[in-house]
């Protein structure tokens, strides 16, 4: 039976914030560069000044991309390591726990493949690829590297509005449809049951 999209939201929710702790205590031992320091320390004036209304909106935006540019350079590895993590949990441990998580085994849900593939292990590292943006920040972590500032800003905006449509839209359809998959269950062939 399709699991309600509440227990589905909970689950998502305990699992995100389990893997941004382990992610930060990850991170939290490689060293900052001084550039990233900088760069975070004029991101807070910045939007300081903004709230107290001493810059406009256009004036924090120019100066924003430039920062935002900076801070994704120098972090290239914490996107690395969080999307390696949420490879290893969402896809792998997912897989061989039977389609739980700890969010889904709180929640008495699991993920269910739907094909007779011998190959699951793939469709769960595809789902969680799509639903949690794994090939977006890989493809801005790419494109940090090797495109200037105004170009990456422009590409930065495009797939990030990209994922919040494609996560939108994929909640709108789980809610809508009978048997409750959305976009990334359709493509991987997945759909989350009630144990």
């Amino acid at each position: 039976m399709k699991a309600n999209t509440i227990y589905r939201i909970g689950a998502y929710i305990v699992d995100v914030v389990l893997i941004a702790f382990l992610v930060s205590i990850i991170t939290s031992f490689v060293p900052q560069s001084d550039k990233y320091k900088e760069s975070v320390e004029k991101e807070n004036k910045l939007l300081d000044s903004y709230f107290s209304n001493d810059v406009t909106i256009d004036e924090m935006l120019d100066d924003m991309y430039e920062l935002r540019y900076n801070i994704d350079k120098e972090t290239v590895h914490v996107t690395l390591i969080t999307c390696i993590a949420y490879l290893a949990y969402f896809g792998t441990f997912a897989y061989y726990k039977d389609g739980e998580t700890i969010g889904k085994k709180l929640f008495k849900i699991k993920i269910k493949h739907l094909g007779n593939s011998n190959n699951t292990h793939y469709f769960y590292l595809l789902r969680a690829c799509l639903i949690h943006g794994v090939f977006i920040s890989l493809l801005l972590t790419l494109l940090v590297m090797i495109l200037n500032v105004h170009d990456y800003s422009i590409m930065y905006s495009i797939l990030s509005v990209f994922n919040m449509v494609f996560l939108f839209t994929s909640l709108i359809v789980s809610i809508f449809r009978e048997d409750g998959r959305g976009i990334h269950d359709l493509i991987c062939n997945t759909m989350v049951v009630r144990q």
